[in-house]
């Protein structure tokens, strides 16, 4: 799309609208209003856009929600236009950040559950990790068991 893109003056009202008819939650609605208004103010591209955010080293998760309000104001705009649909359909989604959860070791949650002074959130955090490590338990005493079980078939 050689950087022609049409902005209408009344976008933010156009955006908050569609979003409210969709659903949208109040945090989506300023997430699109604030990414769409930093793309307007760049007087790039799409494409261009996003390139550079990941280039200035925003985060994924930054990346892809921008994506996602250029493709939802270029969607209320194609129906004005062929050139913004091929833009849509040229702009790809970025991948989200695949994370590991983080495990606390043995020590580091005897240390939470005793710095923790109120007694009915000492008891959420016991009884929550509790259900972990009886389950680790349990999965590794029923293991045991199985494996020491003679099957009848001669295995």
């Amino acid at each position: 799309m050689n950087n022609v893109i049409i902005f209408r003056d009344n976008w933010k009202e156009i955006v908050t609208q569609e979003c409210l008819l969709k659903g949208y939650s109040q945090k989506t609605i300023r997430n699109y209003v604030h990414h769409t208004e930093k793309f307007i103010s760049s007087n790039k591209t799409p494409r261009e856009y996003l390139l550079s955010l990941i280039e200035n080293g925003k985060s994924d998760e930054t990346v892809r929600s921008t994506g996602f309000a250029i493709k939802f104001y270029l969607t209320i705009l194609k129906k004005d236009s062929s050139e913004i649909l091929s833009v849509l359909n040229d702009l790809p989604n970025v991948k989200r950040e695949k994370k590991l959860p983080i495990v606390l070791s043995k020590e580091e949650i005897e240390s939470m559950i005793k710095s923790t002074k109120n007694i009915n959130h000492r008891l959420i955090i016991q009884v929550g990790y509790s259900d972990i490590s009886t389950t680790l338990i349990y999965t590794k005493v029923s293991n045991r068991a199985l494996s020491k079980i003679k099957s009848p078939l001669g295995d």
